[in-house]
């Protein structure tokens, strides 16, 4: 007897089994199995990668925000003090007060310069100070946008040597803190237009990976409705084979039956 016809129901049972197998496994991981094209995989891994490094781009940016949003702090600190001293050496300069009294005036005075010195050189964002300049990795190609911490020398140096305990002291004091008050609005200007940009750049970051991902999906996400008509279609082709394979083991079991009476 011949057993050539049950193998053959036996060989499409299983590669209906596998189908079916394959089908389940896609609609439960909602991809494509990478063996179905294996260049559009390669394809689509590439994108991944691309999309990855944008996303690590996006949190550089953000770190670059973080330390222009330290040092901006540090400088709206300052130029609060540079209020302060203006104050000082203006009420200094006034002629009724005594020589006692503008010691006084200049105690605090002094008091505030050191501040100023102290906040300048202590602030720092992992390692970086001011006057550092710092290179942010913004692009998956190798993209790099130079940002500066500013120059210290701008807030310390103009008042560094002012002295208002004389009423020519503190009168000369007056414009020289003006214009170290006039540095600290150019360098916030600059911290502004700093964060704009990047701003912009995490903008355009954002768009690109979400492009990028998209690309990437349209390549290995299945079409959930195309698959589930798959597995029907598949899942009715395996119970066709067992049924097949089912009805000739009884037709083989009767034919021997008959053959031994």
């Amino acid at each position: 007897m011949s057993f050539s016809g049950s193998e053959g129901i036996k060989r499409n049972l299983s590669q209906a089994t596998n189908e079916v197998k394959k089908l389940f496994d896609s609609l439960a991981s909602g991809k494509r199995s990478p063996r179905d094209n294996p260049a559009a995989t390669a394809v689509a891994e590439s994108f991944y990668a691309e999309a990855a490094q944008v996303k690590v781009s996006t949190r550089n940016v953000a770190d670059g925000a973080s330390l222009l949003n330290t040092f901006e702090s540090t400088v709206t600190q300052v130029g609060g003090i540079l209020e302060r001293l203006g104050e000082l050496a203006t009420q200094s300069a006034n002629g009724t007060l005594s020589d006692s009294q503008r010691t006084s005036l200049n105690a605090e005075f002094t008091q505030l310069k050191e501040e100023i010195s102290r906040q300048t050189s202590s602030t720092q964002f992992n390692g970086v100070k001011f006057g550092d300049q710092v290179s942010l990795e913004i692009g998956p190609n190798s993209e790099q946008l130079s940002v500066s911490t500013g120059d210290p020398a701008q807030l310390t140096a103009t008042v560094n040597s002012l002295d208002i305990s004389s009423q020519a002291g503190a009168q000369a004091a007056i414009d020289l803190i003006g214009e170290a008050a006039s540095s600290v609005t150019a360098l916030k200007g600059s911290f502004g237009a700093a964060q704009s940009r990047l701003e912009s750049i995490d903008s355009t970051l954002q768009t690109q990976g979400l492009g990028v991902l998209k690309a990437a999906s349209t390549i290995t996400d299945i079409d959930v409705a195309e698959e589930v008509t798959k597995s029907i279609i598949a899942q009715l082709k395996l119970s066709s084979a067992a049924s097949v394979l089912s009805s000739y083991k009884n037709i083989s079991a009767q034919t021997v039956s008959k053959l031994l009476q």
